[in-house]
């Protein structure tokens, strides 16, 4: 048994016109976009000079929305920009490699927190041959949340419905994988098809159910290859609920959920080798390179609360 902790995605892209390596997207030219600058790691802000161009673009962390990242161009100046749809920020650990025709005026590599539904420009620089076109490599690190986020007192529900009773196969602080940034989570034993139900009210920000896969290599640690829904809470921490079934998914992104409604089947998606659900609440670390998770309590009973112990029973009850 295993439970995959946190839901990040690493990724790299060749930013180039005509290259051939990495991820195949199609380039966005000659498309006209507001015209901004502004500082590295910085929203961009009128600088009322004109306007700039796309030279080039691609989209990765595709779960219901998507994260844009344009090479736009003014003359003799680019800016390399990342654009978030989504409704929850985005904390994003970047480096750029130059391959060709860019002198850097910014550093290289750094974190950025994007907004929800922001703008941030990553790195400036000068184009030593304004009329060729230029070649950089960009790869990222990105996590739902933002780091400064601050965890409000709250009891949660248990994700399961009154018909569900269910083992804690991993707890706290499980040796197997429930350590580290990821120590305070909790594994529920229960068939694929179990219902899945919020533990706090909240915006659905993320999700995936197109998963049909599982196992222990490394590679199932990946986000698409787990099925899952992420809700941001009103104290901006977010609750992931983990391994759900193919096509299990019952809310969609931009959905408000109330404390527990229904919002999923559980399933065996991702790294697991057994059926259950994993469930954690946290934000992502200030250098954009994990998830931290929150110790919370549970309102395991009427008028009881406390952390679900592992290799106990709990049954849903509100």
């Amino acid at each position: 048994m295993a439970a995959m902790t946190t839901i990040g995605r690493v990724g790299a892209s060749l930013l180039a016109l005509l290259l051939g390596c990495g991820p195949v997207y199609a380039p966005i030219s000659g498309a006209p976009v507001v015209p901004t600058t502004g500082g590295a790691g910085q929203p961009p802000v009128d600088d009322g000079l004109g306007p700039w161009t796309v030279e080039r673009s691609f989209d990765d962390f595709l779960f219901g929305a998507e994260l844009h990242f344009p090479m736009v161009r003014r003359g003799d100046d680019a800016v390399q920009r990342v654009e978030s749809d989504y409704d929850v920020a985005i904390t994003l650990s970047w480096n750029v490699e130059v391959r060709a025709n860019l002198i850097p005026t910014t550093p290289l590599a750094g974190v950025a927190v994007i907004p929800p539904r922001g703008v941030v420009e990553l790195a400036r620089f000068d184009v030593a041959a304004p009329a060729e076109d230029t070649t950089s490599f960009l790869r990222f690190t990105a996590y739902l949340g933002d780091p400064a986020a601050t965890a409000t007192p709250y009891e949660y529900a248990l994700p399961l419905d009154r018909a569900t009773q269910a083992e804690i196969i991993q707890g706290n602080t499980s040796f197997f994988s429930h350590n580290g940034l990821g120590s305070y989570a909790l594994d529920f034993r229960i068939p694929v098809g179990t219902p899945v139900r919020a533990m706090r009210p909240g915006l659905v920000v993320a999700l995936n159910e197109s998963s049909a896969t599982s196992g222990l290599d490394v590679a199932y640690k990946d986000y698409r290859f787990v099925n899952f829904v992420a809700v941001r809470h009103d104290d901006g921490t977010v609750g992931e609920y983990l391994h759900l079934d193919t096509g299990g998914v019952d809310v969609g992104v931009g959905d408000t959920v109330m404390r527990n409604q229904v919002i999923a089947a559980s399933g065996n998606t991702g790294y697991t080798t057994t059926p259950h659900l994993h469930v954690h609440v946290g934000v992502p670390t200030p250098d954009g390179q994990g998830f931290r998770t929150l110790e919370i309590q549970y309102a395991v009973g009427p008028g009881q609360a406390h952390v679900p112990d592992e290799g106990s029973l709990y049954q849903g009850w509100e």
